[in-house]
C-alpha cells in the first residue's frame, strides 16, 4: 500500500511539472541594424568611453562612424533554435562575417579571413553570454608592413529591451587592458 502510494505520488508530481510552461527564452532571430546614437548614450551611461576606431566604432565593426547617424551600415542577420544561434553580418548582400554559437555551453569554434575564435555560450536569465578567445590577423601598419596577430578574451552578453531592441555588452581583454562597449540594434523592418 505504502509502495502503491509512492508511485501514485512520483506519477502526479512527473505529471504537475509536464504541465508547468517552459521558459521561454528571448528569441534574437531577426534582422537587426546597429543604431549608432543610442549605442553612444548607452556606452556614456554605463561609464564608458565611446571611441572611432577606423570608420567603425570600437568593438563593433558593423556600427557606423558617425554617432548622429541611425540604422546605417550593415545589418545582422540572426537565425536562432532551441540548439544553436547563427548570427552573420552582410552589407549589400556581400557576407562579412558569420558566426554559429552553440547553446548547450559545449566549444564552438568560429573562422572568418581575419579571425578565429573558441567560446561558449549559456543562458544566464534572460541574457546570452558568449565568452571565449579570439585571435585577429590580417592587421598592417600604416606603412603596409604586416603586425603579429592579436590575442584577445572577450565577453558578449546579449538580452532584449522592453522596446524589443537589443543591447549588446561587449568586454574584450588585450595585454591585461579591457575595454567596454555597449550596442543597440534595433530590427530592420521587412517591406
Amino acid at each position: 500500500m505504502i509502495a502503491h502510494t509512492l508511485l501514485v505520488s512520483v506519477v502526479v508530481s512527473f505529471a504537475v511539472a509536464a504541465e508547468r510552461p517552459q521558459t521561454k527564452r528571448p528569441d534574437f532571430s531577426g534582422t537587426w541594424q546597429v543604431d549608432t546614437v543610442a549605442s553612444k548614450a548607452l556606452t556614456e551611461k554605463e561609464g564608458h568611453v565611446w571611441r572611432v576606431i577606423g570608420g567603425a566604432t570600437q568593438g563593433n565593426a558593423s556600427a557606423a562612424a558617425d554617432p548622429k547617424r541611425r540604422g546605417s551600415g550593415p545589418v545582422t542577420i540572426i537565425t536562432q533554435s532551441e540548439l544553436e544561434i547563427v548570427s552573420e553580418r552582410r552589407s549589400e548582400e556581400i557576407v562579412i562575417d558569420r558566426s554559429v554559437h552553440k547553446l548547450d555551453g559545449s566549444l564552438s569554434v568560429n573562422a572568418s579571413q581575419d579571425s578565429s575564435s573558441r567560446s561558449t555560450t549559456v543562458w544566464k536569465g534572460n541574457s546570452l553570454v558568449t565568452s571565449g578567445t579570439r585571435e585577429i590577423g590580417g592587421l598592417r601598419t600604416q606603412g603596409g608592413r604586416p603586425l603579429p596577430p592579436i590575442q584577445e578574451k572577450f565577453v558578449m552578453v546579449r538580452s532584449l529591451l522592453p522596446d524589443g531592441s537589443m543591447r549588446v555588452e561587449s568586454r574584450r581583454t588585450r595585454a591585461g587592458k579591457e575595454s567596454v562597449h555597449f550596442t543597440v540594434l534595433q530590427r530592420v523592418k521587412q517591406p
